[in-house]
């Protein structure tokens, strides 16, 4: 009996090694089949999603160098608590810590996106943006899109504002700056932040409520 067991051990995982199917596998076990097809799904999503990921990173880091080189103050709108939960986000974000993408379909995202002329009516959205646009200009990667991710057990959709016409997705005519702001919606608010760049003058002119935050680029000192 030992002997017939370790033989059956070494010839189970082979199934996969030549190809087989979540069907074939599991031919006689259909929550077993969905559960591996399930598992097969996601991972085909992180392989999509993760570099969004990273690429979203990049067009916020983008962001915060435009500023910083035109000396422009990065500011939100409010004060308190959510200006400290978006300072937070943003930097972590930038260093791609503490934060991962959602691969699960079933998952319900925050309700962000406007429906008709309503501002107040928002809707949930696909966990994967369908829409996503990865294209350069100047030589420099640009995004259109969003990513939805998990950090700090909230449901996080990032949506940088490009500043970018794409009647030629090859070609794209793009504004210096490349993004206006990063848009930040979680499943703990219907919006969370925007952090907008600004020059001094005219945020402190400006009859709106907005606060500075601190964003560090990965690898500065400050």
């Amino acid at each position: 009996m030992k002997k017939t067991f370790v033989a059956l051990s070494i010839l189970i995982p082979t199934w996969s090694a030549f190809g087989a199917t979540c069907v074939e596998r599991f031919a006689t076990d259909l929550r077993k089949a969905d559960e591996c097809k399930r598992a097969e799904r996601r991972a085909e999503i992180r392989k999509v999603a993760t570099p969004r990921l990273i690429a979203v990173s990049r067009a916020t880091a983008d962001f915060v160098r435009s500023a910083n080189s035109q000396g422009q103050e990065i500011a939100v709108g409010g004060q308190g608590g959510e200006v400290a939960w978006c300072e937070e986000f943003l930097n972590d974000l930038l260093r791609l810590e503490r934060i991962a993408v959602i691969d699960d379909e079933r998952v319900i995202g925050p309700k962000w996106a406007v429906v008709g002329v309503n501002d107040q009516n928002r809707v949930s959205t696909e966990i994967l943006d369908p829409s996503f646009l990865q294209t350069m200009y100047a030589g420099k990667p640009v995004i259109r899109g969003y990513v939805t991710v998990r950090w700090k057990q909230e449901i996080v959709v990032v949506a940088p504002h490009v500043l970018c016409s794409f009647h030629s997705i090859e070609s794209p005519v793009c504004h210096p700056s490349l993004y206006a702001s990063i848009s930040v919606y979680s499943s703990a608010s219907p919006k969370r932040c925007e952090a907008s760049s600004w020059s001094k003058e005219y945020r402190r002119a400006s009859t709106s409520p907005t606060t500075v935050i601190q964003l560090r680029l990965p690898g500065s000192r400050n």
